[in-house]
């Protein structure tokens, strides 16, 4: 997956369709909501890039 921007953005759109909040999404896929948030937003796909 090279369009990260567009996943982040694909999650947001769905899950906003569904009425989800990022609580519930994470429990649904077993991570911490700060996972969903930083995808969502782009700073997980930005720190995979860069590992520090």
């Amino acid at each position: 997956m090279h369009d990260f921007p567009k996943l982040a953005a694909q999650v947001r759109g769905a899950r906003a369709l569904l009425g989800w909040c990022q609580s519930y999404l994470a429990e649904g896929v077993s991570v911490r909501r700060a996972i969903i948030a930083d995808l969502e937003s782009g700073k997980l796909i930005r720190r995979r890039q860069h590992p520090h």
